[in-house]
């Protein structure tokens, strides 16, 4: 029988974040990501980038839905529409952000929409989402916002 041992500096990692992600990488899990969207095109859309970057995309197709999700799996990044029906991705940040307990209300929050209305993407931002991408999605801006904001990436 032979042992296989590797032994990893975790030094370099900047937070608690990182690490918990680089042990899931040893563990053969994906890190999760929430994505919310009204439209199924859309969804799949940046379900696609996320898949090549080494994520596990979930999807929820309104602020309702993206709730129940948050509080039964474990994500790592939630990206979110503006505008959607049931309940719009305003309110579900209100409610991420001030309702839900800690560690789910601390989830980095990206806003999407097609919308480049600057007070939209001004309140969106107010009510503490951590940044934004715009719709059509540049697969640099997202593969950017996964780095900084999630700390992993396959490709």
């Amino acid at each position: 029988m032979n042992n296989f041992l590797h032994s990893m500096d975790f030094s370099s990692a900047h937070g608690t974040g990182e690490v918990q992600v680089l042990t899931q990488m040893l563990q053969g899990k994906r890190p999760n990501v929430l994505v919310v969207d009204d439209l199924h095109i859309n969804l799949v859309l940046l379900g696609k980038y996320i898949e090549k970057y080494g994520y596990e995309p979930v999807f929820a197709y309104d602020g309702v839905e993206a709730i129940e999700k948050l509080w039964t799996n474990n994500f790592d990044i939630v990206f979110m529409d503006f505008q959607m029906p049931v309940m719009d991705g305003f309110e579900a940040l209100r409610i991420i952000r001030h309702e839900l307990p800690e560690p789910l209300c601390n989830i980095p929050v990206i806003g999407v929409s097609a919308s480049m209305e600057r007070d939209a993407i001004r309140r969106f931002l107010e009510l503490g989402a951590n940044d934004f991408i715009s719709k059509p999605y540049e697969a640099e801006d997202l593969r950017a916002k996964l780095l900084k904001y999630a700390h992993y990436l396959v490709a």
